[in-house]
């Protein structure tokens, strides 16, 4: 009986527990559609809110696109109505209308690089430089280097840079300079070939050097003997674009853009007529570094008066090629810039003087052309040191070491004459 009576209770122990399991299944399968579908309902909430993001994103951006190219299309007939506005001004017997000291004229104005003329002495230099002036050139491009005219925050020593100035001025010549390369106290890595580490630092650089040898600068004060011949355009930096002159090369075209602003400015405030012109770009990348530029300011095409751009090709039909490649990039972040190439040049390892000779004609008449836009040309360079067959760069120069002209250093100056 004892054992009768404890299978009874289990039993109906075990009937409840089916009992509730059963009611507990049923009721997790009615709900189980509620929860389904209320999961169902927050996906979808989910998905609509993110579709209604990117499509509120893609309109600002569209927007944002539409107001750039509106803008564009606005500065592109303002310097359309200028131009037409200077062509239709007129013009004094026998001149362009511009000041006789702007060294202006029609058509781009033409020019030399220094190289190694630099270390020539003062009387064989003075000499190149009054034939080159002689031979219709106007101005010669030689680098300004941040880290020799402030070796220290604050202190600025003037003294290769006045002698230079000298030279130029009693030859009639106007500097171009190519403020550059880092003062390895203002560098990110402490060396002359790393970034700024604060632009305002160049900044303040390229302020003192307008002070001292633009309009009215001290220089002039100091040297009432020397004709005025002060410097009215400046390049910011060579070939960023290139490892060797600028070594953060991952967001350089960023980091260059916003130096370039910062200096154009501080030019600016201390001549407002002054041009700036960007470095000269090598072609490797070149294209690529001008679209980052653009897209990272807006307000670029309101600050470059002239993009720099340095052609290197064995021939001028090749390097009037590369010219025009690079007009069209322009076209489409910024419309009209003139381009002024602030390097190129021919080698004698891959041209024989002769052919050199020619080819530097034939570049003169292609930037002659108005479709390009070049509002300057510089060739590389017065002098090289010809030492190392293996460098084409060293094999460069139009001028021998005793001051003589090569052919095609006659040349030159004779396709610049004939207008």
């Amino acid at each position: 009986m004892r054992s009768t009576h404890r299978g009874s209770r289990t039993r109906g122990h075990v009937s409840i527990t089916a009992v509730l399991v059963a009611l507990f299944a049923t009721f997790a399968l009615a709900l189980s559609p509620l929860a389904t579908a209320d999961a169902s309902t927050r996906t979808s909430a989910t998905a609509a809110a993110k579709k209604r993001a990117v499509a509120a994103k893609k309109r600002a951006v569209a927007k944002k696109a539409q107001r750039r190219r509106a803008a564009a299309r606005r500065r592109l007939a303002a310097k359309k109505k200028l131009a037409a506005a200077k062509k239709a001004r007129p013009q004094p017997p026998g001149g362009t209308g511009a000041p006789a000291s702007a060294g202006a004229s029609a058509g781009p104005r033409f020019g030399i690089n220094a190289g190694g003329l630099v270390s020539f002495s003062d009387e064989s230099a003075l000499a190149v430089l009054q034939s080159m002036k002689a031979g219709g050139l106007t101005e010669v491009r030689r680098d300004m280097g941040w880290g020799q005219i402030e070796p220290a925050q604050g202190t600025f020593v003037w003294t290769e840079t006045d002698r230079w100035m000298s030279l130029l001025a009693r030859a009639g010549l106007r500097w171009f300079p190519t403020l550059d390369y880092s003062a390895p106290w203002a560098s990110v890595a402490k060396t002359w070939n790393s970034r700024p580490a604060e632009p305002s630092t160049f900044a303040t650089f390229a302020r003192e050097v307008v002070a001292r040898y633009g309009p009215g600068g001290r220089f002039w004060a100091e040297h009432p003997e020397l004709p005025a011949v002060p410097v009215t355009h400046y390049e910011i930096w060579n070939e960023p674009n290139f490892e060797l002159y600028w070594q953060e090369q991952a967001s350089a075209p960023e980091d260059y853009a916003d130096l370039f602003v910062a200096a154009r400015d501080a030019i600016k405030a201390g001549d407002a007529g002054a041009k700036v012109v960007t470095a000269g770009l090598l072609e490797r990348g070149g294209e690529e570094f001008i679209r980052r530029m653009y897209r990272h300011r807006s307000d670029l095409d309101d600050k470059v008066d002239a993009f720099g751009f340095h052609p290197y090709n064995p021939s001028a039909e090749d390097m009037l090629a590369t010219v025009a490649d690079i007009r069209r990039v322009l076209e489409r972040v910024d419309p009209g810039v003139p381009m002024e190439l602030t390097e190129a040049g021919f080698d004698t390892l891959r041209n024989p003087e002769a052919q050199r000779a020619i080819e530097l004609q034939e570049l003169v008449r292609g930037v002659r052309d108005a479709k390009l836009n070049v509002s300057a040309l510089h060739v590389f360079s017065a002098s090289t040191i010809e030492h190392d067959p293996l460098k084409w760069d060293q094999w460069l120069g139009l001028w021998n070491d005793d001051g003589t002209p090569k052919p095609s250093a006659v040349a030159y100056l004779a396709a610049v004459a004939a207008r």
